[in-house]
């Protein structure tokens, strides 16, 4: 009965991003795929990118980005992208866009409790949240002061949800990341059998 919490996102808190960034979530363990995955023209509102209500121009637009949220790393990691295809890459493949120039928000639900927290409501096999496969909902604050760490209770919503913000520049990154180090380095002898092999990226990757 330990619920799950996100352990990491990206882009940071208020930090500014070229449109073309990865909106992802790091979660503590696997969560629920069937609840923390879906496509925005499809219904799916356990997970939002939003407009929070101003561009360089101070025009009023708050409403949802439409997009794909993708279920990953052990189904530990989600990212989002959009449907705006707004650039290719180097290997002339489509790159998709948030918003140029606007202040965002990210939002990730925690579910209704049912009758013996921190297990959610289960609602024919579904929850109104993000859940772990054990279908506990996400715990995201400590009671006595909102900005802490998890305290490891859920409370469900809106307690429990998880939002943040950032804001997005015109700018479009095209570089491509390099392989900076890998260990087991080129030609190394005598690497244990049980050794793990590290790639570093130049840049943050996407799972």
């Amino acid at each position: 009965h330990v619920p799950p919490f996100v352990e990491s996102v990206i882009p940071l808190n208020d930090s500014p991003n070229p449109r073309n960034t990865i909106v992802q979530v790091n979660f503590s363990e696997p969560v629920l795929p069937t609840v923390a995955s879906g496509s925005t023209a499809g219904g799916f509102e356990n997970m939002s990118v939003f407009d929070t209500g101003t561009d360089i121009n101070n025009n009023n637009d708050d409403k949802p980005v439409a997009g794909i949220f993708s279920i990953s790393n052990g189904y530990r990691t989600v990212e989002f992208a959009t449907l705006d295809a707004c650039a290719t890459n180097s290997c002339n493949q489509k790159i998709y866009c948030l918003p140029g120039n606007k202040k965002l928000a990210a939002l990730v639900k925690s579910a209704t409790l049912g009758t013996n927290p921190p297990l959610a409501l289960d609602q024919n096999g579904d929850f109104d949240g993000i859940v772990d496969l054990s279908g506990n909902s996400l715990d995201s604050h400590s009671k006595t002061d909102p900005a802490a760490l998890p305290d490891g209770t859920a409370d469900g919503p809106p307690f429990d949800d998880y939002s943040w913000k950032f804001e997005t520049t015109d700018e479009i990154d095209l570089t491509p990341p390099v392989i900076e180090k890998v260990s087991p380095g080129v030609g190394a002898s005598l690497v244990p059998l049980d050794k793990v092999v590290d790639i570093d990226f130049s840049k943050q990757m996407m799972f």
